[in-house]
């Protein structure tokens, strides 16, 4: 292979990884010198959207924020095979406040468990049970982590769990 044709293959190459539309119609030409100009070009066009979007990454974190939307709370290691029944989940909802949910079941403040209701169209009966259902972040993660080893299941305990894995 000729210098010529070799460097026609190794831009077109190139050129092709960049834009192939263009490597295509440059190639049909077969213009060497036209080829390695488009694969320049393509190159110094691709670092330099590169290193604008890396500069409006920059100042785009600067403005992010991190919001933790939801918490896992178990007394049960990862993996273990009642973790799932045995977790508490803490659930961002908005203006600061989480809700502590087991399953389908939530916790309130007046100490219990209870399941939503259907509100259909009562907003204000939906604000005044979730005003009683919701919790600030300590507080929400605090009361998780009391009463994940308290949960039960079918009369089992955490403890049961734990002991049956361990003998198994």
């Amino acid at each position: 292979m000729t210098d010529t044709a070799q460097l026609t293959d190794i831009a077109a190459g190139a050129l092709n990884q960049l834009c192939p539309a263009a490597a295509m119609a440059i190639v049909l030409q077969g213009d060497p010198k036209e080829i390695l100009q488009h694969v320049i070009e393509a190159v110094l066009a691709g670092a330099a959207v590169q290193q604008q979007a890396q500069q409006e990454a920059e100042e785009t974190s600067q403005q992010a924020t991190i919001l933790p939307i939801r918490y896992v709370v178990s007394s049960l290691p990862e993996g273990h095979e009642d973790r799932y029944t045995f977790t508490i989940n803490v659930h961002y909802r908005g203006n600061g406040q989480y809700s502590i949910t087991q399953r389908l079941r939530c916790y309130g403040t007046d100490g219990t468990w209870s399941y939503e209701p259907d509100f259909g169209e009562d907003d204000q009966a939906e604000a005044a049970w979730l005003a009683t259902h919701q919790f600030d972040h300590d507080a929400a993660l605090k009361l998780a982590r009391e009463l994940a080893p308290t949960l039960t299941y079918r009369g089992r305990t955490v403890a049961d769990a734990l002991k049956e894995s361990a003998d198994a």
